[in-house]
């Protein structure tokens, strides 16, 4: 049995995309552009960091109109809270072995909001406050935060200040002297 060359009709000649230099500059120049463009046009609108930009501006001691959605009251140093955590007798002097409170008034606090203190002594951080976390909304409330000298060690005589931080952001600040 002898077999015959079966032939076969001619195929196309394959053909590979063929890019030039030229092009894929173009394409990823165009991709890096939509990286960049694309975020700043489907943008919510949403500028929740306005209040960011804004607590950077205020003068100390001046607690920002929402940071976060945080509204913070005024911030007052005192000798002691009441039961509901409110400054009994608010105090710009306290003696060396005294425990200081740091409260905010009358505030609002989002479920979720961080919130801190830091205590300066001049322009030097003497202390943090561990960070709390909101467990629920708050409003009309008074946050407080206190100070205590460790044992065997008293506050140093001098002028401090204890800012409060919500949501890592600076919301206001009180300043008191330790004598």
């Amino acid at each position: 049995m002898q077999t015959q060359p079966v032939q076969r009709p001619p195929q196309p000649e394959k053909k590979g995309l063929n890019l030039g230099k030229g092009t894929l500059v173009i394409g990823l120049i165009l991709f890096v552009a939509a990286m960049f463009i694309l975020p700043q046009l489907l943008d919510s609108g949403d500028d929740s960091n306005a209040s960011i930009r804004q607590a950077d501006d205020l003068p100390a001691g001046v607690p920002p109109e929402n940071v976060l959605g945080a509204d913070i009251g005024p911030i007052y140093s005192a000798a002691s809270v009441d039961r509901n955590g409110c400054a009994v007798d608010h105090a710009t002097t306290f003696d060396r072995s005294d425990t200081i409170f740091v409260v905010a008034e009358d505030s609002d606090v989002p479920a979720g909001a961080t919130l801190f203190v830091r205590l300066y002594q001049g322009d030097t951080p003497v202390e943090d406050t561990q960070e709390i976390t909101a467990d629920q909304d708050y409003s009309d409330t008074c946050v407080n935060f206190l100070f205590e000298p460790v044992e065997g060690a008293a506050f140093e005589p001098g002028d401090y200040e204890a800012e409060l931080f919500v949501n890592g952001n600076p919301a206001g600040s009180v300043s008191f002297t330790i004598r």
